[in-house]
């Protein structure tokens, strides 16, 4: 099983700067993270101020990212690095599975931008969270109906992905978010019968949900990718595998149980102000060796 490393621990880096450091220290497949949206999105409404203004911006902000992605993809040639996947942007005003149809086709735009740009970089798989945060996580009726918000959105999504020949990985999130228990997700797949929808397991929200090896078990026949890091059992700390109390021996296990045997994507998500990169990903590479092997 490969190791790969999602680059959204280097958000407030240059990707660019970056691509040989992750070559270095043993990555040389990745998975972008897209950290705050760079396609200056905004709501789908005609009920907004200095029209010419906003329109100059977008366009201004397109084609610094398209420059920007076109160095990029000559650099990951250089190194001989792999882009795998592509986590696209979520947040309030990008969620699919939001009763308020600006935000909620906002969120579709948003997809399909970062599709495109995954194609661009020759990706595979497109990461998509299934919907943010409830109003009320007791209210089963509110879960039902996000849950059908956002189906109908990646049916929009996936029609789009196709086009492209990418495959979108649905993630499983947080107790308190859309979608955050096993079975949840699974209900909002099942109906569609298409090989590039599945569900990419992450390994720090499924231990504060649910018992992560049953989760990994219960997706088996949709499993398409995966994010692993650590956690202590309270927060979503997102850290080093081998740091928090997750049994990464019995993960493992599961895996090869499963007959998993794509990219091991490292989601390490913890503070790196003042950190030396190339030490931390070293860490981590080091640390994803000896889960793997034990």
């Amino acid at each position: 099983m490969k190791i790969g490393v999602s680059t959204g621990l280097f958000n407030d880096y240059d990707l660019v700067n970056l691509l040989s450091i992750f070559k270095k220290t043993g990555f040389d497949i990745i998975e972008v993270g897209t950290g705050t949206p760079e396609w200056n999105s905004r709501p789908h409404t005609q009920e907004y101020s200095q029209e010419a203004i906003h329109g100059l911006i977008d366009r201004l902000h397109t084609f610094r990212l398209k420059i920007h992605s076109l160095h990029l993809r000559e650099k990951l040639k250089d190194e001989g690095i792999e882009v795998h996947s592509l986590h696209t942007s979520f947040g309030n005003g990008l969620d699919i599975s939001s009763q308020d149809e600006n935000i909620r086709l906002t969120g579709i735009s948003e997809v399909k931008k970062n599709i495109d740009l995954l194609s661009f970089l020759d990706g595979k798989i497109a990461i998509v969270h299934p919907g943010g945060d409830l109003f009320n996580v007791n209210d089963n009726e509110e879960r039902k109906r996000r849950v059908e918000k956002s189906g109908l959105s990646l049916k929009e999504i996936l029609k789009y992905a196709e086009e492209k020949g990418i495959k979108i990985a649905v993630e499983n999130l947080l107790p308190h978010l859309v979608c955050g228990y096993a079975k949840e997700i699974l209900d909002l797949i099942k109906d569609f019968d298409s090989a590039n929808i599945g569900i990419c397991f992450d390994s720090s929200h499924a231990n504060l949900a649910e018992n992560p090896q049953e989760v990994l078990r219960k997706f088996r026949d949709r499993l398409l990718t995966v994010h692993m890091s650590d956690n202590h059992g309270k927060y979503d700390d997102h850290l080093i595998p081998g740091e928090g109390k997750i049994n990464w021996s019995e993960i493992v296990k599961t895996l090869k149980e499963i007959h998993y045997e794509e990219v091991f994507m490292l989601e390490v998500l913890k503070d790196t102000q003042g950190k030396d990169p190339y030490k931390l990903l070293r860490l981590m590479y080091s640390s994803a060796e000896k889960i793997l092997a034990s």
